[in-house]
């Protein structure tokens, strides 16, 4: 019911969007990605060319052609792509081949990313019903058998509000809606986390459960958790950083007997069903960079004096001026290819974030601190309310130790931290986490529901207990 509610909201307001059928919006990525699909779906395998005459054409018609100035003037540029995941330009590239490339098909994918973000809502909601529904199991055990709860649970009306609060929440989050109007990796990378966490979820309550306690994890399941991990980072280059969180995870959730093993089959066969792109990466750019160009390149824009004055936020205008100076440079000019090329300024940029650091080594501490407010903000209104719910639920699983808390607080930790450490680009990071943070919120929900039922009945109580005046 949930999925269904959620689904019909999140198709209607991307119907209702004036950008619904029309090409990429050219304040974001979409067009690259758009332009990779493109060629993908021509025939031409991972590929980007800016000056496609056929490629162009939907943007030169646009009534927002003006916009597109930076990819319809883009230096001339056609090579195979290294520098973006591959995952999403499958996915369009696979609309295009049923409907063709047009109208039609950008509306698909529009209403594949609004679906992907209302599974994911859905299945957060569906963790929180499970996480609140034991925990007050738990909380009943404990007094029964050792005549300590440990604190009480929660009752069933505060985990319906819970669930219920979460479901409005998520319905209205107006960061969500927007990701679904573009051509975005976020929807679908929100998805594949929420699939990861429901994973490492169902390997706690495997554990919890008494017959299960010394049996070994299925194969098959460690098969799952390792494919929806490889499809992240195919969605996501960012979520290669994970690799070791999640192996620590593993370790500590997945019981005594072979969790090292168990973690390490995961991180394994990860980094196996991550191979086939990565060689071909390695081949075509005949350099061991298996995640590609864009990392060298993207990390010049969160090391440079435009972040540190914008608190840590990522900019585009060091990379910009880079490629200007490189368009003038006769070395650069002369070299045979544009992968060749492209490499020079993955090399250069990487100078010059080793050159900053270096310069603004004082400065570095306080960078990782304002790239973690930007990467959590805003702190007002609705949002500071959803925060303090969330700070609410994880603080609850903390002080009742449970394990959930492991992963639900585990990963918003781990990423935070790796933010700090690379560049924040206005809290698109947390995105695909906040199917966590919608389960942590409901939790927080009910606690806080709990406690005003709780004043409620106390209030009751005590205005029956006293005296009638004679």
């Amino acid at each position: 019911m949930v999925l269904v509610g959620l689904a019909a909201v999140n198709v209607v307001l991307a119907v209702r969007e004036s950008d619904f059928s029309s090409p990429p919006k050219p304040t974001s990525d979409g067009p690259v990605y758009e332009n990779i699909a493109y060629h993908l779906s021509a025939g031409h395998g991972f590929w980007i060319n800016w000056h496609d005459a056929q490629w162009r054409t939907v943007y030169e018609q646009s009534p927002r052609r003006s916009e597109y100035k930076t990819y319809l003037d883009a230096p001339k540029q056609s090579m195979p792509m290294t520098g973006r995941p591959p995952l999403f330009p499958v996915l369009i590239a696979g609309v295009y081949s049923v409907v063709g490339r047009g109208a039609s098909a950008f509306a698909i994918v529009r209403l594949i990313s609004a679906v992907c973000i209302a599974v994911a809502s859905s299945i957060a909601v569906a963790n929180a019903a499970q996480i609140l529904w034991n925990a007050k199991l738990n909380a009943k055990l404990n007094k029964e058998l050792k005549g300590n709860s440990n604190g009480r649970g929660l009752g069933n009306w505060s985990i319906a509000c819970g669930c219920g609060g979460v479901a409005l929440l998520a319905a209205s989050n107006r960061t969500l809606i927007s990701y679904a109007h573009d051509f975005l990796t976020e929807p679908l990378a929100l998805l594949l986390t929420q699939l990861l966490v429901t994973a490492l979820l169902a390997v706690i309550g495997y554990r919890q459960s008494a017959e299960n306690e010394n049996k070994r994890l299925s194969g098959w399941w460690v098969i799952a958790i390792a494919i929806v991990f490889a499809a992240m980072i195919l969605a996501r280059s960012l979520f290669v950083l994970w690799l070791p969180g999640v192996w620590i995870l593993l370790v500590v959730i997945a019981g005594a007997r072979r969790r090292w093993r168990v973690a390490t089959q995961v991180l394994l066969l990860t980094l196996l069903f991550m191979s086939p792109w990565w060689v071909r990466n390695c081949v075509v750019l005949e350099r061991f960079m298996p995640l590609g160009t864009q990392g060298p390149i993207t990390m010049l824009g969160g090391y440079c004096d435009e972040a540190l004055a914008a608190g840590g936020d990522w900019q585009h205008a060091p990379e910009q001026r880079l490629r200007l100076r490189m368009q003038v440079d006769p070395a650069f000019n002369a070299l045979s290819s544009d992968v060749a090329r492209e490499l020079m300024i993955a090399d250069e940029a990487k100078r010059l974030v080793r050159t900053w650091i270096a310069d603004h080594v004082g400065d570095l501490p306080s960078l990782f601190v304002s790239r973690v407010v930007t990467h959590w903000n805003p702190y007002t209104g609705k949002s500071l309310i959803w925060r303090l719910l969330i700070l609410t639920g994880a603080v609850y699983l903390l002080v009742k130790r449970r394990p959930e808390a492991w992963v639900l607080v585990g990963l918003p930790v781990m990423n935070t931290i790796l933010v700090a450490c690379m560049y924040t680009t206005g809290g698109r990071f947390l995105v695909p986490l906040y199917g966590i943070l919608f389960t942590l919120s409901a939790v927080g929900i009910g606690v806080v529901a709990e406690w005003v039922f709780g004043m409620v009945k106390c209030f009751s109580v005590a205005n029956f207990r006293q005296p009638r005046a004679t």
